[in-house]
């Protein structure tokens, strides 16, 4: 039996997956009798469980183990792990260490402040100066380099198959150059092509096999005509043609 597992703030686009495959799917732990169970940016329960239900999650098969996952939610824990995997990330700088990488000329303003846990445009603060940077040490976990970019892109990787690539635009005026979310001012336009693809294509599905997930929807941004993965979701929401396409996808690999 497969078993369709999702967060709360994946909710939609996971149980449209299950419904698509015809599975049973829920916010909770895969149940007795499951045999495979398809992540879709699932949470590990933070609640005691029984000791039954915690050897049911660890011994089972996964599409995206739910282990990897929460291991990717750390965001600044995630993008050490796919730099030492030789991926092309943005450097990040331990809040504590702010002044002395700064000393040593290892970045330049403006930075991103940032939560270890963040989705969308949240926990995002940008920082022009030394002084805005201290103010926002309260509020953040750690600071990660501004990549200055031409083109943000989001490429949906599932193994070694390229699912699709969206390109983010501008929707409204006052859109936000800095964080290009959605609920500051930008879409993703699907089917979208570029000359530097490849080498795009290529480090995407590397950051995604650093963090040991099946699929992931990578979001880069390309600078100087190279990309720097900015980081991997493991639940993205997703339209009519894309919720077929990886529903077509898991079906083939199971």
């Amino acid at each position: 039996m497969k078993y369709v597992w999702y967060s709360n703030s994946t909710c939609v686009t996971g149980r449209k997956i299950g419904q698509i495959l015809g599975v049973n799917y829920g916010t909770r732990p895969p149940p007795i009798g499951a045999d495979l169970t398809i992540c879709w940016g699932a949470r590990y329960p933070k609640v005691r469980l029984k000791h039954s239900t915690k050897r049911r999650i660890e011994t089972m098969r996964y599409i995206n183990n739910i282990f990897k996952i929460e291991q990717n939610a750390d965001k600044y824990k995630a993008l050490n792990i796919m730099r030492h995997s030789g991926v092309r990330v943005p450097n990040t700088i331990p809040k504590h260490l702010l002044s002395e990488a700064e000393e040593n000329g290892l970045f330049q303003y403006p930075i991103i402040g940032r939560k270890f846990y963040h989705q969308q445009g949240n926990g995002f603060y940008l920082c022009n100066t030394h002084e805005e940077a201290l103010r926002a040490m309260n509020l953040v976990d750690y600071f990660v380099e501004y990549i200055p970019n031409e083109d943000e892109y989001r490429i949906q990787v599932f193994g070694d198959d390229i699912l699709r690539v969206s390109k983010k635009v501008q929707v409204q005026m006052d859109a936000d150059k800095y964080c290009r979310s959605n609920n500051k001012g930008w879409h993703y336009a699907h089917k979208v092509w570029r000359d530097n693809y490849q080498s795009m294509a290529d480090e995407a599905k590397k950051a995604v096999m650093s963090l040991g997930l099946d699929f992931g929807g990578v979001d880069l941004v390309v600078s100087n005509n190279q990309p720097f993965i900015i980081e991997v979701n493991s639940g993205c929401g997703l339209g009519e043609s894309g919720l077929i396409k990886f529903a077509d996808k898991i079906r083939s690999v199971t």
